[in-house]
């Protein structure tokens, strides 16, 4: 009956054993080792009963069995901490070995200074301002319609005779009882915030215009109105063409190239 005892015990300790190995390779590391000791003491102690159990029976084939375990499980023990080290200083490896990678790819990187954040944020506003030419002059036109009216903003700003940024063209008169540059900046339409797919595409068109170096929508238009109307100031200017609704103007003179407007950045300056 004693023997029985020992040997359902024995099984348990070794499946504990077994699965506490399967686990020493997962990432719960410190639970293992917790496992490795448990089922080590268990079988110790296992081994100190079933050769407590011997004695009593003085029998010498069970002393010796006794006597085997308790060889065993000092030998097993040796064993899982020796695995537990080898996995321990190749996690250490790779740790080292992926911090070097990393570094290795950021430290030709240029540092971000407040430079870098002044001039993205300024690109990011112009972008806005013009998103909000677009939107709010030609958003039910055609992609080029909206295209050749972003391209007259930005052909205000290499001008001198207009401010050299983008917001300064868009918002151009606006404080002043004669009149808005552009009619969206007094008529009341910016009173509805801009929103939905329009808007995504206003804002998308100019991003890329904002940036763009190809071939030009107009030769240099600066002004543009709708077919509805017919502003006398259109006389005094040189027609241009037709872009859908809109009709687009240049001065009657070849205007020399600005010293003094910036350039549009792709990127912050290094």
């Amino acid at each position: 009956m004693k023997d029985a005892v020992v040997s359902r015990h024995m099984r348990y300790v070794t499946k504990s054993l077994v699965f506490g190995r399967y686990d020493l390779y997962g990432a719960a590391m410190f639970k293992t080792r917790h496992i490795i000791a448990v089922s080590t003491a268990a079988l110790i102690a296992m081994a100190t009963a079933s050769y407590a159990v011997s004695s009593s029976l003085s029998d010498n084939a069970e002393d010796h069995q006794a006597a085997a375990w308790g060889a065993k499980a000092v030998a097993y023990q040796k064993t899982m901490l020796d695995e537990t080290q080898d996995i321990d200083a190749f996690a250490a490896q790779n740790t080292h070995m992926s911090i070097s990678r990393d570094y290795a790819q950021i430290e030709d990187l240029i540092p971000v200074t407040y430079v870098h954040r002044q001039a993205a944020e300024f690109i990011r506003a112009e972008q806005n301002c013009l998103a909000k030419a677009v939107y709010y002059e030609a958003r039910s036109e055609s992609r080029s319609g909206q295209m050749a009216v972003a391209e007259v903003v930005l052909n205000r700003v290499k001008s001198k005779h207009y401010p050299n940024s983008v917001c300064g063209v868009v918002y151009q008169g606006s404080g002043r009882t004669t009149g808005c540059q552009f009619s969206f900046m007094c008529d009341g339409s910016m009173n509805k915030m801009p929103k939905g797919k329009l808007w995504k595409k206003s804002s998308d068109i100019a991003a890329f215009m904002y940036t763009y170096d190809g071939k030009p929508f107009t030769h240099g238009a600066t002004h543009y109105h709708t077919t509805a109307i017919n502003p006398k100031w259109s006389a005094n200017l040189r027609f241009d063409r037709q872009i859908g609704t809109h009709k687009f103007y240049r001065f009657n003179f070849t205007e020399r190239s600005v010293v003094n407007a910036p350039p549009i950045a792709i990127a912050p300056p290094i």
